[in-house]
């Protein structure tokens, strides 16, 4: 029976492929668990003929040890409000009217904190249309809202 380093919730999803003019292929993976994609992870291998030979990259490791559920407590809708909150928060000069905001996007995903414990969190990024443009980025805890 073959052993994995990589237990079953965990997985790699194609991001991009390219064939080389030698004829390697590179393939770059993005670490998924539970359906989820892992934030700053990826595993780029190169494939020949005889098979995977050189694979490097980043991957997270002991995540259920941290993430007990992949339902998060917090809505996709309130992610985003929160982060609209945070943004008005660190610019008090704009009023609520002043904030305009377009492509609003809140991602689920597993990222690393600070101390590497995983948590499941949005990704939220919406574009600012003032008089100077910004699409700030927040990551936002699916359970807690923080």
């Amino acid at each position: 029976q073959a052993h994995s380093i990589v237990p079953t919730q965990n997985g790699f999803q194609v991001v991009k492929s390219v064939t080389l003019p030698n004829g390697k292929v590179k393939v770059r993976y993005q670490q998924m668990y539970h359906g989820l994609p892992v934030f700053n992870t990826s595993v780029v291998a190169t494939q020949t003929e005889k098979g995977i030979g050189q694979v490097y990259g980043m991957m997270a490791q002991q995540i259920d040890s941290d993430v007990v559920s992949t339902s998060p407590q917090v809505e996709q809708k309130q992610a985003v409000s929160i982060a609209l909150t945070h943004y008005q928060q660190q610019n008090p000069s704009l009023t609520s009217a002043d904030l305009v905001t377009e492509n609003e996007r809140a991602q689920l995903m597993v990222r690393l904190d600070e101390n590497q414990i995983a948590q499941m969190v949005y990704l939220v990024d919406f574009f600012v249309a003032t008089n100077e443009p910004a699409r700030p980025f927040f990551f936002i805890d699916a359970n807690s809202g923080e």
